[in-house]
């Protein structure tokens, strides 16, 4: 779905593969807008014994839902929208999904789903109201400690920014400018805080804190971060490349990070 904010409204464009157009249904109550829609079972197999379709939209394990509450600087700079009490809002949202569920999707079980949490007040809903938590920019100790929190079985998705092949100097470059970016916002600094980094490493960014937060190095190095991370109760490491260009897809380091599934199995 992409949705768009246009100077007078709101447009949502979705992609509905193989339901009928005839049985979508859009219903907006409050501020929760729910689109469904029916597929037609055709059967396990079309005229040489081949499988069509095979229709899965009662299983809620199909859709894994993430919500996050975003941060303070884009919900003024792109949305005008005034931001407080962030943690109060998303377990009123959360609160509200599970009371509205048998109109929202039918299933008796809902969708899995896990919040963008990183505080531990976050993490304490995440464990409440969810089946987890996505982390962004933590190192390993946060894992450690968001694990504690949870406790034992909930998701844990922890990203984990990667710079590959530019050696050491210019892998700081790229890192520092990728973490600077979110060192800047209020919540971000306040969680590297809570970490034990100081007010004047997360003003300068000095190589430790860096490399604390980003990969640089070899694939040998990213194995090294990735099982560090499981170890200290991650259940899902989410890689993602920086390169020297922000904007641009390099297939070559994401296609030399296909090997942790061999390595971590």
């Amino acid at each position: 779905m992409d949705l768009l904010e246009e100077k007078d409204r709101l447009v949502a464009r979705l992609e509905l593969p193989g339901v009928d157009p005839k049985t979508v249904q859009i219903n907006l109550q409050g501020d929760m807008l729910t689109i469904s829609g029916t597929r037609e079972d055709v059967g396990a197999a079309g005229e040489n014994g081949k499988v069509l379709k095979r229709d899965r939209q009662d299983d809620p394990a199909d859709l894994l839902l993430g919500l996050g509450v975003s941060h303070e600087h884009l919900n003024q700079k792109y949305r005008s929208v005034k931001y407080d009490r962030p943690l109060e809002k998303m377990e009123t949202y959360l609160t509200e999904m599970d009371r509205r569920r048998p109109f929202a999707w039918g299933p008796p079980t809902r969708p899995i789903r896990v919040i963008a949490a990183l505080g531990p007040k976050m993490l304490q809903l995440a464990r409440r109201l969810s089946d987890g938590a996505h982390t962004y920019l933590a190192p390993v100790e946060h894992t450690r400690r968001a694990r504690a929190i949870l406790g034992h079985g909930a998701i844990l998705a922890v990203e984990q920014g990667v710079v590959l092949g530019l050696g050491s100097r210019r892998g700081l470059d790229v890192a520092r400018e990728h973490a600077r970016r979110y060192a800047t916002a209020p919540n971000y600094a306040t969680h590297l805080q809570r970490l034990g980094y100081s007010e004047a490493d997360i003003d300068s960014l000095p190589d430790r804190l860096v490399r604390d937060l980003v990969v640089i190095g070899d694939i040998d190095d990213v194995t090294e971060r990735v099982s560090d991370h499981l170890a200290a109760g991650a259940s899902h490491v989410c890689p993602q490349v920086l390169t020297q260009d922000p904007h641009a897809l390099s297939w070559s380091e994401w296609d030399s990070l296909a090997v942790l599934t061999e390595r971590l199995g």
